[in-house]
């Protein structure tokens, strides 16, 4: 049985201690654990992993919005924060730049570092009252549940943490069991995209002002000679930028260097 923890307003539920019994679970759900460990472990991408928590751990764990960040749980500052469904105007509350870092000030967040361990956090509008603009977001969107987990990083290792949230419907004991399973892959595949992301990052380094901005002209589909008259430069200027940059990140065409630009963050979607 999970253990329960009454607070003054919310209810916490926690796993208990005893060894997680995959035989609770029936066997479709057994089968379909197994496909998520498995892509979990082969993902590549931060767009793969949102996929797969948007679809096939929605499957698992039936919820309205999701968010998996990872970081230092010390400062709250994290180092990738990646949005799968929540609404931006949640998340303007909970999160702040300082500097180059994203700051998360979540009372979400927050309970889970005090208890760092997979709960189900009933009650979420009474949770914290003293952060009006964060319990009108929640109010505002009929938020009410929450199941969250992570992984504890000490002596400099990262912290992840992942937090799935439901408006009508609750979270069960088998979905915690479930999040228990899947945390540790689910803290592996975000630490490989993080490095990931850090290496392209120190790849861009080495591109001028003049090249990034080319290749953000590139993204929105420009020609050469239209990345030229924006520009005021020559197609052949453009040509020999478009050269170096394919050689200083170590890619054949220009599509690839796309894919690494947006993958790193340097180009803009917009």
């Amino acid at each position: 049985m999970p253990s329960v923890i009454k607070t003054d307003a919310s209810t916490i539920i926690t796993c208990a201690q005893s060894t997680f019994f995959l035989t609770r679970l029936n066997a479709v759900t057994q089968t379909r654990l197994m496909e998520v460990i498995h892509a979990l472990i082969s993902l590549k991408a931060e767009n793969e992993l949102a996929e797969i928590i948007d679809n096939q751990i929605a499957y698992l764990i039936p919820h309205d919005f999701s968010v998996i960040g990872i970081g230092d749980a010390n400062t709250f500052k994290s180092d990738l924060l990646l949005n799968v469904s929540y609404p931006q105007d949640y998340l303007d509350t909970i999160i702040s730049q300082r500097g180059d870092a994203l700051v998360i000030d979540s009372p979400i967040v927050k309970a889970w570092v005090k208890q760092p361990v997979t709960m189900i956090i009933e009650n979420l509008p009474l949770l914290y009252q003293k952060n009006n603009c964060w319990k009108e977001a929640i109010v505002r969107h009929r938020i009410r549940d929450s199941i969250v987990s992570g992984v504890l990083g000490v002596d400099g290792v990262k912290t992840s943490f992942v937090s799935f949230v439901s408006q009508n419907h609750g979270f069960t004991q088998n979905h915690l069991y479930i999040l228990e399973l899947l945390t540790p892959y689910l803290h592996v595949a975000m630490l490989r995209i993080l490095k990931k992301k850090i290496a392209c990052e120190q790849k861009y380094v080495k591109l001028s002002s003049r090249e990034k901005e080319i290749l953000q002209w590139l993204y929105h589909g420009l020609t050469n000679e239209e990345v030229a008259k924006q520009l005021h430069i020559s197609s052949n200027t453009v040509k020999n930028h478009i050269h170096n940059i394919l050689n200083k990140l170590g890619v054949n065409n220009r599509s690839q260097a796309l894919v690494k630009a947006m993958n790193s963050g340097v180009i803009q979607r917009n």
